[in-house]
């Protein structure tokens, strides 16, 4: 348990623990819309009404290459990882929990009901192929 106090981005939160230690939370099996990618402060501001100064439960999974603790995150019994992809704030990230069906049933609703990333005109464009477009090819898609 810890309290949220920070969102650094749509996927990454600083959470304050009992013992008033800042842990760095990655959330497990979820990616986000980079920053200047289409939606992508939408999605952020979507994760500060749901966590930010509000009390977690953390489920850990251990840590990533930056050091950070990949981790499902629950606030009220809901399990917000899954809650952000149901609403379209966020991808099921196949390459790391490929089983996950929740996840992935939960990403097929929102693009069928075209909610949240799934609502614009613009192309919709994965945070993983977004990393790796050049600045021109990240121009021509917002």
């Amino acid at each position: 348990m810890g309290k949220v106090v920070k969102v650094v981005d749509g996927d990454t939160i600083d959470v304050l623990n009992d013992e008033k230690k800042t842990i760095r939370i990655r959330f497990h099996g979820i990616d986000w819309p980079e920053r200047g990618q289409p939606s992508g402060n939408n999605a952020t501001g979507t994760l500060k009404a749901s966590v930010l100064r509000n009390v977690v439960k953390v489920v850990s999974y251990g840590q990533d290459k930056y050091d950070r603790t990949i981790s499902d995150i629950y606030h009220d019994g809901t399990l917000i990882n899954r809650a952000l992809v149901a609403v379209g704030m966020a991808w099921h990230y196949v390459k790391y929990v490929p089983d996950d069906s929740a996840l992935a049933e939960a990403e097929k609703r929102a693009r069928k009901l075209k909610t949240g990333l799934w609502s614009g005109s613009h192309k919709v464009v994965s945070p993983w192929n977004w990393r790796r477009m050049s600045k021109a090819e990240r121009d021509e898609s917002r």
